[in-house]
């Protein structure tokens, strides 16, 4: 087994930067170092184990593996390792680490997703992430994201238009893309995207502080893929159980759809929140930030919670200027009004490369 120092040891080369991510909560291993106890606290509440058991049927089907302190140690020194390779996915450490969580875990994950296809009579992927979160910053498969891309590109022609597709709908397609490249066919596939994400590697080091058998509960998740339109995904804003304001979560395209039913979306969210949500989480999480999917069928879900800290990404609401009807209300629900010129540069650079292969 390779061990963290030899991992650290080996020669690598180097290659591109990964996918930048906005979302929260946003933090780097400096600040993870320096965090009191009580942010600490504030964002290990969020983890899956201690919401979704008692949310069943209102968030995806899931089943999960329980990682040890020297899992978490091998993805902390694989993805540094990752980073001295000028982020090269295929350098040795890189593959190496991989190996060893593949060895270690491979069989009981393979196992798992077993149990979630079984239970939808399905062959098809599954979605693995993190008891905190994925690994949707991963930089892996920019070949398979092409593919995907131009595929979710096409969908959107009108038979016989050959004319160049205008950002707004590169965008959403490059959206649609990403997320389908979470679904994952092995183990292996989701173990080296968890190498490779820095995301991962921030929550591993908030974990590694509680290294304490009391305190450690670091959990994969395997759940049950559905299909998302980019469109669909909301991110609300929980304080003292009040569902104060709603948001699109994918905040840099453009939806005609969204913006026309944005009201009764509204009011669905809002319904299921109360009815459904509020009274399983209020207790244990007063204050949350919450993302909301519909999904093709219609059903709502919840996908995860994330603290309610500025440090979680507002969207399309401010925390400095905000903060008081994130806090207060009254409620609205926000997305964007029009098409923005430009906002493809909020996408990483291999993202954008993706797209402009189409302009």
């Amino acid at each position: 087994m390779a061990t963290p120092s030899a991992l650290q040891s080996m020669k690598l080369r180097k290659s591109s930067v990964p996918a930048h991510d906005a979302s929260a909560p946003r933090f780097d291993s400096t600040v993870i170092e320096n965090t009191t106890e009580s942010y600490n606290t504030t964002v290990r509440s969020c983890n899956f184990e201690n919401w979704g058991p008692a949310l069943g049927e209102h968030t995806f089907r899931t089943v999960t593996l329980t990682l040890t302190v020297e899992n978490a140690r091998v993805l902390v020194e694989g993805y540094r390792a990752y980073e001295a390779a000028g982020r090269d996915v295929d350098a040795p450490a890189v593959t190496e680490a991989v190996d060893v969580l593949e060895r270690e875990l491979g069989p009981r994950l393979e196992k798992l997703i077993h149990e979630i296809q079984a239970a939808h009579s399905s062959t098809a992927g599954v979605f693995m992430k993190m008891s905190s979160r994925s690994a949707k910053d991963s930089a892996l498969a920019p070949a398979r994201l092409r593919l995907l891309y131009r595929a979710a590109l096409e969908k959107t022609r009108e038979p016989g238009d050959t004319s160049p597709p205008d950002e707004n709908t590169r965008i959403t397609a490059l959206l649609t893309a990403s997320r389908a490249l979470l679904c994952y066919p092995t183990p292996r596939a989701a173990l080296h995207s968890f190498v490779v994400s820095e995301r991962i590697f921030q929550d591993m080091l908030l974990a590694l502080k509680y290294p304490d058998p009391a305190q450690w509960d670091t959990r994969i998740l395997v759940r049950e893929w559905a299909d998302i339109d980019p469109d669909m995904e909301f991110r609300g804003f929980v304080r003292k159980g009040e569902l104060n304001a709603l948001c699109q979560y994918n905040y840099n395209m453009f939806s005609p759809r969204l913006l026309d039913q944005k009201d009764s979306i509204a009011d669905r969210i809002r319904i299921f929140y109360t009815e459904k949500i509020r009274p399983k989480i209020e207790s244990a999480l007063p204050d949350c930030i919450v993302d909301f999917a519909i999904a093709d069928t219609g059903k709502i879900y919840v996908i995860e919670l994330n603290p309610f800290l500025s440090t979680t990404d507002g969207a399309l609401f401010s925390w400095e200027r905000e903060r008081d009807v994130l806090e207060e209300g009254p409620f609205e629900l926000r997305v964007v009004q029009k098409a923005r010129t430009g906002a493809s540069v909020l996408f990483p650079r291999e993202w954008r490369s993706v797209m402009e292969e189409t302009m």
